[in-house]
């Protein structure tokens, strides 16, 4: 698969959307702003996040305190997800606002269909709807730092692992769940 600009601007578009229906399905809100979204899903909501702000467009420093204002006073720490596609300068001016930057996050992509797992049992699963709050839950226990994590977070993440363009998997090895994934699908990617 040739990765192109195109692709990941539809990637990001797809994760805007995902985060846009979290927000909803959590009670939040979403500030649309600089082509991406700032989607509040709660204080401490692995959700809380930023995503798709300045691909292929400019993005003003008061555009970046109107997202600083979103989550001001609600959220304690959110993610701003900044991608390959936004000019180097905007990456610049966000790092240099960010208080601490916890994690670094980027994504590879390759071709899986040659792809031929060597020396471990594993079992692909589709997430069915009536496994999907268990598969939540599990995701929560796995990825909170909490014991529990944020109030109603499991119910999003069951919303939003079978709405309409999303598929998710779990990966399980010697019959216990190891790793989860979710498939966002935006204009048939």
């Amino acid at each position: 698969m040739l990765v192109t600009e195109d692709l990941i601007a539809l990637i990001e578009r797809s994760e805007a959307m995902r985060l846009k229906a979290c927000a909803q399905a959590s009670g939040g809100d979403l500030l649309e702003i600089g082509g991406g979204v700032a989607a509040f899903c709660g204080d401490g909501s692995p959700m809380t996040q930023v995503a798709a702000v300045g691909i292929r467009c400019e993005v003003s420093d008061e555009e970046l305190d109107s997202i600083a204002n979103h989550f001001a006073g609600r959220a304690t720490q959110y993610e701003f997800k900044l991608s390959p596609l936004t000019d180097l300068s905007f990456r610049e001016r966000v790092v240099r606002r960010a208080k601490s930057l916890p994690e670094f996050e980027t994504f590879l992509v390759c071709d899986l269909t040659t792809l031929e797992p060597r020396g471990l049992d594993l079992d692909f699963r589709k997430v069915q709807p009536h496994e999907a709050r268990d598969y939540a839950q599990r995701a929560v226990d796995r990825f909170c730092s909490r014991k529990e994590g944020p109030p109603g977070l499991v119910d999003v993440l069951a919303a939003a692992c079978v709405k309409e363009g999303s598929i998710s998997y779990e990966v399980w090895m010697d019959d216990k769940p190891v790793a989860g994934c979710e498939l966002g699908l935006c204009e048939g990617v």
